[in-house]
């Protein structure tokens, strides 16, 4: 099949990419709508690949209003009424980032609000995982990990790439739903890793307690050298000099490592740490509580003090990326594949086979 795999997955795939050619309409939601304040008839497309546009009546030809990253606002207000009664009629304002402007009008609320939690949607799966334009439409899971500060699904590198990003200081914390079970979230922390031996703090004579003292010029080889709170060629408490010589090599020393915990929710909207049986009525109780009394996994302790939220437009693992939008000046070129477009069926006649 001209290169490409031939396993399940990729004839769907391509069953699906004919389907869509022969049918292109079927990729797109099309919206009857009119002008304010005018009977003329207008059509609202909006297609997965190429965002908004409009056309007039009947017309074939149309207009491309905007993609999705390039929504500033949307709004949704009643229609002013001719006669003074009520009116079901909406008005949905949407708002580019360059300022320009498409206003249409909807025959009832339902059909408003179906518009535009689709232009929602659309825009949290290409820009933003963590945005909404209008409250009414957001998703209700949505709203509940803005309150909490926690992320969507995203993988484990992402995380921990964030918390990286966001300095990686001990006790930062990042909380996010699972990838697997969206009825359970994960915690993920980041820890100081204490060299093997103990702390390296002062004993009685002045010493580290994993190491030992001596006179600076006398450190042994293979060792590393490091400064004693005292300084150079002073003396401790105890009278030694302050060199301390670590059991441990430099690139253990110190560092950070990120543990993970589990917390999983019950039927009843309960929520608990994997592994401890004390149930808490809600995400803001239990971190709370685990910050003041904090964790300890792995033989690590954890404290929870700083929390690292979702950030606008922050790239994850929950954006799609389209073939037919181009790269941001600057992005490396990406590397030719063989589209499925491509794959081609050759009848083969049974009398050429052979056993």
């Amino acid at each position: 099949l001209g290169g490409c795999h031939t396993d399940g997955p990729h004839l769907k795939l391509k069953y699906l990419l004919d389907l869509e050619r022969l049918q292109r309409r079927c990729a797109e939601e099309i919206f009857h709508v009119r002008s304010p304040g005018s009977a003329a008839a207008i059509a609202i497309h909006v297609s997965g690949e190429s965002g908004v546009s409009w056309s007039c009546g009947a017309s074939e030809s149309r207009q491309h209003f905007c993609d999705f990253p390039d929504i500033a606002d949307i709004s949704i207000k009643q229609a002013a009424s001719r006669d003074g009664g009520p009116v079901e009629n909406r008005l949905v304002t949407l708002t580019k980032a360059d300022n320009r402007v498409l206003e249409v009008e909807f025959p009832t609320l339902r059909e408003a609000r179906s518009f535009v939690a689709l232009l929602d949607g659309y825009y949290r799966l290409t820009a933003d995982a963590q945005h909404y334009f209008c409250r009414e439409v957001a998703p209700p899971r949505l709203l509940e990990d803005l309150e909490n500060q926690c992320h969507g699904p995203i993988s484990a590198e992402f995380a921990v790439n964030k918390l990286e990003a966001a300095g990686g200081a001990p006790g930062l914390f990042l909380l996010r739903r699972s990838p697997q079970d969206f009825d359970s979230y994960l915690l993920t922390v980041c820890v100081q890793v204490r060299p093997p031996g103990g702390s390296g703090r002062l004993g009685r004579r002045g010493g580290p307690r994993t190491g030992r003292a001596t006179q600076p010029g006398t450190v042994p080889r293979g060792r590393c050298q490091a400064r004693c709170p005292f300084g150079a060629g002073t003396r401790g408490a105890g009278g030694v000099w302050g060199v301390l010589i670590p059991v441990v090599s430099p690139q253990t020393r110190s560092g950070r490592d990120y543990k993970r915990c589990q917390i999983r929710r019950d039927g009843d909207g309960h929520l608990w740490l994997s592994g401890v049986a004390r149930r808490f009525c809600s995400l803001r109780e239990l971190l709370d509580t685990y910050g003041h009394r904090g964790l300890q996994a792995e033989g690590a302790q954890m404290r929870l003090e700083v929390a690292c939220p979702p950030r606008p437009k922050e790239k994850s693992n929950l954006l799609i990326v389209r073939s037919c939008v181009p790269c941001p000046p600057g992005s490396p070129p990406l590397p030719r594949r063989r589209s499925l477009h491509q794959m081609m069926f050759h009848k083969i006649d049974p009398q050429s086979l052979t056993r």
